[in-house]
């Protein structure tokens, strides 16, 4: 049997390890929030460069709903474009953008022409870029899946806008 004090000093040497585990930040898809909670700063901006001449297209979505279209030499450029979309419908795109690891995500390809989503939450960001090769069909992928969803959303969303 081991004397109470050894076992208390043991105690307290494990302590700190379990403290700083506990305070650490939360590491991977939207770090610091549980799988359901939409984070406030969420922006996921998506779309396509235009090659040769560095212009970029695409949409924003923000975690209030809004939705822009824009063109340019930088994302939110000449914005041409907005709509809105439901709390809920916001929603089921970040569960999409968890279940899509975007967080977790390292593809940056670099070509003229690629297709890119951009994701803000928590105080994070992650880009993933890809190339699709002129005339093939995009990747059955879950970051295509997700690109294709955000097409639709926004899509939907500006077609919507009074």
């Amino acid at each position: 049997m081991r004397p109470p004090l050894h076992s208390a000093l043991r105690a307290l040497a494990v302590l700190p390890l379990l403290l700083v585990y506990a305070c650490s930040p939360s590491r991977g898809a939207g770090a610091g929030a549980a799988a359901g909670d939409l984070p406030p700063d969420l922006t996921i901006l998506f779309g396509r460069t235009g090659g040769v001449a560095g212009q970029l297209q695409g949409h924003s979505i923000r975690a209030d709903g809004s939705v822009l279209r824009w063109n340019g030499k930088a994302p939110e450029e000449h914005v041409q474009a907005e709509g809105q979309l439901a709390r809920d419908q916001v929603a089921a795109l970040w569960a999409h953008v968890q279940a899509a690891d975007v967080f977790g995500q390292q593809r940056q390809d670099m070509d003229p022409v690629v297709s890119f989503v951009n994701v803000t939450a928590n105080g994070e960001s992650r880009r993933v870029a890809w190339h699709v090769p002129l005339g093939e069909d995009p990747p059955d992928t879950p970051i295509q899946g997700l690109f294709d969803a955000l097409q639709e959303a926004a899509r939907a969303a500006i077609e919507a806008a009074p």
